[in-house]
C-alpha cells in the first residue's frame, strides 16, 4: 500500500478552506452522548477599515484547449523500448521541439483538494491530476495536467461542484495560474494568467482560492500582494497588500477570508469595505475555523476550546471547553453538518507518524451539547482513503526500477543509461527498453560504467567488492563511498565531512585528499574534477589526473552552484551566482592552462541543480523543474519545461541525441522531434 504521509499537512491545511464551504466530513460518527461545560466570555470582533490600493491590473489571457492532437508516437514506458526515427544531436534551438521518447514515471501525491459540495476530490499527482467521486471511484485523469509538486496546501483550487478548477504552475521557468473549465470527463482551459517574481522553493510559497461560485479567484505568489480577479471579465476587482498566510471564501462567495496567524479577517466580496477582524485562538496555538452554510455563524476550534460567533452581530454566542487534555495536540479538522451542528476530527500522530489516532466529535452549537463521539486507532492509515474513500491511485508501472536516490546517472554508450540509486544499479538499453538491475536491499549499490558494486560497512571497515566476482576492491577504515569512475578504478571517499579521499583499485591508503566533503563530480577519461565545500559558501574545485594521479588545479570561489560538467576534451564548466538576483554566470577551466573564463551570462528562473554537456551545448536542471540550454561559445540559451518538480540529475548521450532527466516525477529521455 503506498504511504501518503508526506501529504497529511497539506490535506489538514486544505480542509480549512474546505469547511468554509460545506463539505461533508467522510464518516458516520455513532451516537455517544456528553457535553462540555459553556462558558460565554469572548470579547466581540472589531471592524476595521479598508486599506486602500494601486497596482496595475494583470492581464489574463484565453488559450484554447491543453489536448493537441499527438504527432509521434511518444512518449513511451520504459519496457517498450525507442523506435529510432534519426534523432538529430540537441541544439539550443531545438528546445521547443524536445520531447519525452521514453518516460519511467515516479508514484507520488501532491496535493488534493474536494469541491465545496464535497462530491468530487481532485488530487495532483506525479501522474497528472485525477478526480475522483468522494467515497467512490474514478470520474477522470488529466495526465498532462500539473501543478508544482514543492510543499504547497494551495496550489490547487476547486469550485462548489467541480466544475471549474485552477492550478499554480511553472511554464518555461515562469509562474503561470491556468483556470479550467470542466464538462464531463474534459477539461478546457479558460483562463491563462501570468505571474511575474522570483522562484524560491519554499513551502506553500503559492496561495491560491475560487469562490464557491467560481466568479472569483483569489491568487499571490511569495511575498506578491493578494490580488482577485473577475473570472468572467478578467480584471482585477480587490488586492491586499498585507500578509496573508491563507485565502478562502464563504460558503455563498459572500466573503474572502485571509488568516494571518490567530486573526482572521473577513471582506465582503460584494463591496470589499467596511471589513471585520476576528481572533480565532491565541498566538501559540493553531485553531480551525468554519463557517455556517448560511453563514450567519463562525465556529473556531483549538486543542482545548470551541468558539462559536455571530457573523451578523460578530459577537460570541457559545464557547465550550474540551473535556480531555490530549497529547500530542490535535490537528483538528471541522466543518458545519448543517447550520447548528458542528462536525470535525482531530488528529494526533504517534511512533513518528506511523500511528493516528483519530477523534471524531459532533456539536450543537445552539447548546453547547456534544452530540457523538469516537476515537480510533489507525496504523501505517492511507490518508486519502481513511478522509475522502479513495483507494490507492493507480499509476503507470516502473518497471522495476527504483526512484529517488540517485548516486550515479549518466550514459555508458550511446544509448545505454546507467541508473544508479541507493540499493540498486540499472542499465536501461533504450532502443529495446531492456532493463538489467542489481540490487541490494541492506548494502549501497554503485555503478561503474559496465560493473555494478557493493558496499559493506561494518563498525570498523568499509568494503568494496565486484557484484559478480565478489573481488574486493577497497577495504578501508569505515567510510562512505560516494562515488566510483566511470571505469571503476577510483573510488571517491568521505572522510567525517572533513575531507574527501581518492582511493585507487586494490589500495589500502588514499591516494589523493582534498578538503572538505564532496558535493559533486565530473570526469572524463584522463581526468576526474571534484566540488567540495571548505566552509559556508566557500568551494573548492580540484582537477585530478587519473595517470599519474597528481592535482592538476585546484580554483576557490564564493557563490559557486553545486553542478559541474567536462566536454571529452577536458574543459570544465561550472555555474556562479554574480550577486545581482536571477543573473548566472558561465564559467570555464581551459584544460592544459587551467584559466578561468566567464563566457557568458544567463537568466535563471530556480537554482540551477545539476548540469551535463554534449556538443558544445550545456543542459541545466533547474529546481522548478525547468531545463536551460545554452550554448557558452554562441552565448545563446533557451529554456523548456521538462518537469514540475525539482530536477535531480541531468545526462547527455555522447552524441547529444538524447537527454536524460531525473525528477521526483521519475524520469524522462527527451530527443528532438520536429513539429
Amino acid at each position: 500500500m503506498m504511504k501518503i504521509r508526506p501529504i497529511v499537512l497539506g490535506i489538514i491545511l486544505l480542509f480549512g478552506l474546505a469547511a468554509c464551504s460545506g463539505v461533508e466530513l467522510p464518516f458516520e460518527i455513532p451516537a455517544l452522548p456528553g457535553a462540555g461545560p459553556v462558558d460565554v466570555s469572548e470579547p466581540a470582533a472589531t471592524a476595521t477599515a479598508t486599506p486602500t490600493y494601486s497596482r496595475p491590473t494583470v492581464a489574463p489571457t484565453a488559450t484554447a484547449t491543453p489536448r493537441p492532437t499527438r504527432k509521434s508516437p511518444y512518449p513511451v514506458g520504459a519496457a517498450t523500448g525507442v523506435l529510432d526515427i534519426g534523432f538529430q544531436p540537441i541544439q539550443v534551438a531545438d528546445a521547443a521541439d524536445l520531447k519525452p521518447v521514453m518516460s519511467i514515471p515516479q508514484k507520488q501525491i501532491w496535493q488534493s483538494m474536494v469541491s465545496a459540495d464535497g462530491q468530487k476530490l481532485f488530487v495532483a499527482t506525479s501522474n497528472g491530476i485525477y478526480v475522483y467521486h468522494v467515497g467512490g471511484g474514478l470520474v477522470t485523469n488529466w495526465p498532462e495536467l500539473f501543478t508544482i509538486s514543492d510543499a504547497c496546501a494551495y496550489c490547487m483550487a476547486v469550485n462548489g461542484d467541480g466544475s471549474r478548477f485552477a492550478l499554480v504552475a511553472r511554464n518555461v521557468g515562469e509562474w503561470e495560474i491556468q483556470i479550467f473549465d470542466v464538462a464531463g470527463i474534459d477539461a478546457t482551459i479558460r483562463l491563462t494568467i501570468p505571474v511575474t517574481g522570483a522562484y524560491t522553493g519554499t513551502s506553500n510559497e503559492a496561495r491560491l482560492a475560487l469562490s464557491p461560485d467560481g466568479n472569483l479567484l483569489a491568487y499571490s505568489i511569495g511575498e506578491d500582494t493578494l490580488s482577485i480577479i473577475d473570472i468572467a471579465t478578467g480584471g482585477e476587482v480587490f488586492s491586499y497588500s498585507s500578509s496573508a498566510e491563507t485565502v478562502s471564501f464563504s460558503p455563498a462567495s459572500t466573503w474572502l477570508v485571509i488568516r494571518n496567524g490567530h486573526i482572521l479577517t473577513l471582506y465582503p466580496t460584494q463591496s470589499w469595505k467596511n471589513a471585520i477582524t476576528l481572533n480565532i485562538s491565541s498566538p501559540s496555538e493553531r485553531g480551525e475555523f468554519a463557517i455556517s452554510p448560511d453563514e450567519k455563524s463562525i465556529a473556531f476550534l483549538t486543542s482545548s476550546r470551541l468558539k462559536v460567533y455571530s457573523l451578523e452581530t460578530q459577537k460570541p454566542i457559545r464557547e465550550v471547553a474540551l473535556s480531555s487534555y490530549s497529547s500530542p495536540p490535535r490537528s483538528w479538522m471541522i466543518r458545519f453538518n448543517d447550520n447548528s451542528t458542528l462536525g470535525g476530527f482531530g488528529m494526533r500522530w504517534f511512533d513518528f507518524n506511523t500511528r493516528l489516532v483519530l477523534d471524531k466529535i459532533e456539536w450543537d452549537i445552539n447548546t453547547g451539547e456534544r452530540l457523538r463521539a469516537e476515537t480510533q486507532e489507525l496504523i501505517e492509515p492511507d490518508m486519502l482513503n481513511v478522509l475522502w474513500g479513495i483507494p490507492e491511485i493507480e499509476t503507470p508501472s516502473q518497471d522495476n526500477l527504483e526512484l529517488g536516490t540517485y548516486v550515479n546517472f549518466q550514459f555508458a554508450t550511446s544509448d545505454m543509461l546507467i541508473i544508479n540509486e541507493e540499493h540498486s544499479a540499472c542499465w536501461l538499453t533504450i532502443p529495446t527498453g531492456d532493463i538489467r538491475c542489481y540490487k541490494d536491499r541492506n548494502n549501497r549499490v554503485f555503478s561503474s560504467v559496465m560493473q555494478a558494486f557493493r558496499e559493506t560497512r561494518e563498525k570498523y571497515s568499509t568494503t568494496l567488492t565486484q557484484w559478480n566476482s565478489g573481488e574486493t576492491v577497497i577495504s578501508t577504515d569505515p567510510r562512505p563511498v560516494m562515488a566510483i569512475s566511470r571505469d571503476g578504478n577510483f573510488v571517491i571517499m568521505d572522510i567525517r565531512t572533513y575531507t574527501t579521499d581518492i582511493y585507487v583499485r586494490n589500495f589500502k591508503l588514499p591516494s589523493i585528499s582534498i578538503a572538505g566533503p564532496m558535493t559533486t563530480y565530473a570526469e572524463n577519461t584522463n581526468t576526474l574534477v571534484i566540488g567540495t565545500t571548505i566552509s559556508p559558501g566557500l568551494t573548492a574545485i580540484t582537477g585530478i589526473q587519473k595517470v599519474p594521479r597528481n592535482v592538476l588545479f585546484q580554483k576557490r570561489g564564493y557563490l559557486i552552484f553545486k553542478p559541474l560538467a567536462m566536454d571529452i576534451n577536458g574543459t570544465v564548466y561550472y555555474l556562479q551566482d554574480d550577486g545581482t538576483g536571477g543573473l548566472v554566470s558561465i564559467v570555464s577551466i581551459a584544460p592544459k592552462t587551467y584559466e578561468t573564463t566567464v563566457l557568458t551570462t544567463i537568466h535563471t528562473p530556480a537554482r540551477p541543480n545539476a548540469m551535463a554537456e554534449a556538443n558544445g551545448v550545456l543542459a541545466i536542471g533547474m529546481q522548478d523543474g525547468s531545463v536551460i540550454l545554452a550554448n557558452p561559445k554562441l552565448q545563446l540559451d533557451a529554456i523548456f519545461q521538462a518537469f514540475h518538480s525539482p530536477i535531480h540529475k541531468i545526462a547527455f548521450s555522447p552524441e547529444g541525441r538524447y537527454l536524460a532527466i531525473a525528477s521526483d516525477e521519475g524520469i524522462r529521455i527527451y530527443a528532438v522531434i520536429p513539429r
